[in-house]
């Protein structure tokens, strides 16, 4: 089983609320490529929820229900300076869940090398 592992940021009042969200797909990882390629296939621009139209997005809803997928989130509210904290606890809260869930892989989305290094 693999997981995938995307996060956000919501500005609220005078902080913000860190949020991770995790995937666990049932599915073996290959199935799963090639069914979520299916969805993206012949774009010039990767899949991006917040970027993405209303049909777009169902489409990628209904390709993940069709592998059987469970999720989980995870929020915490936090200032500006403390986002890398916040992020480093609840990243450890979705890889705990994932790996609990049986996954033996996961993905994290990519921030840039410098960041992905971090992570």
């Amino acid at each position: 089983m693999i997981a995938v592992i995307d996060e956000t940021t919501i500005e609220s009042g005078k902080g913000f609320i860190y949020v991770i969200a995790s995937v666990a797909i049932i599915e073996d990882a290959t199935l799963a490529q090639m069914t979520l390629a299916g969805v993206t296939q012949g774009r010039q621009r990767p899949f991006h929820w917040v970027k993405e139209g209303p049909e777009a997005r169902q489409r990628m809803v209904a390709a993940v229900d069709q592998l059987g997928a469970i999720a989980a989130g995870f929020q915490q509210g936090c200032g500006r300076r403390g986002q890398d904290k916040t992020r480093s606890i609840l990243l450890a809260d979705a890889l705990l869940w994932a790996v609990g869930e049986g996954a033996d892989g996961v993905i994290i989305e990519s921030r840039g090398r410098k960041l992905d290094v971090q992570d």
